[in-house]
């Protein structure tokens, strides 16, 4: 895409212009376009395999918490809900600091 064209995307709808993953320049609309496409993506390495965030040098090191608040904010559940692969996979066991710390 030219600079042009990304910029025209971008006042459409301004998520483009959230950059999500930096290794592979995956922007936040990339990734809500593969959430709302007819095939649903339920899990952290479908979204992976179809936006490529999480590929790049960082191995989603940077990236991949994000993706999963994404993911969890767009099916309304809590980021500890998001998993990896399938069901079993969970990526997050729990929150790491009590309700009484924050």
């Amino acid at each position: 895409m030219s600079a042009e064209e990304r910029d025209k995307l971008i006042k459409q709808n301004p998520a483009y212009g959230e950059i999500v993953c930096r290794c592979e320049e995956i922007s936040k609309g990339e990734i809500l376009d593969a959430l709302n496409s007819p095939i649903p993506v339920y899990a952290l390495d479908a979204i992976k395999r179809r936006v490529r965030p999480g590929m790049g040098r960082c191995q989603g090191g940077f990236c991949s918490p994000l993706v999963m608040k994404i993911l969890a904010e767009h099916k309304g559940v809590k980021v500890e809900e998001i998993t990896k692969a399938n069901q079993q996979s969970k990526v997050l066991l729990g929150d790491t600091k009590g309700a009484q710390e924050r």
